[in-house]
């Protein structure tokens, strides 16, 4: 058995809340073929929104509070904000 670190590259994410979504989201969101969409838990605002995105493995969901990562590859994908903020360090601000 061999012991392995992961490989980490670096990547532009953002802790999904209700303030405005970075660029390179948007424009995936408002593509009719963007892997992104985002809907209200069974159709009702007041139970808070949910984001479905298409990867590799079939739809993953993201919840208010989880990150949204861009990747080098240009895929995108949800991660929860404790798994997140585990295996991640903030670089800088985008400027």
């Amino acid at each position: 058995m061999s012991i392995f670190r992961r490989k980490q590259g670096v990547i532009k994410a953002f802790q999904w809340r209700r303030e405005s979504t970075p660029d390179w989201l948007a424009k995936d969101l408002n593509d009719p073929k963007g892997k992104a969409t985002v809907f209200y838990r069974n159709d009702d605002p007041m139970q808070g929104r949910i984001m479905g995105v298409q990867t590799n493995h079939g739809t993953a969901h993201a919840f208010e509070g989880d990150y949204i990562i861009l990747n080098e590859s240009g895929e995108i994908y949800p991660c929860g904000a404790e798994t997140f903020e585990k295996n991640h360090e903030k670089i800088c601000d985008e400027g």
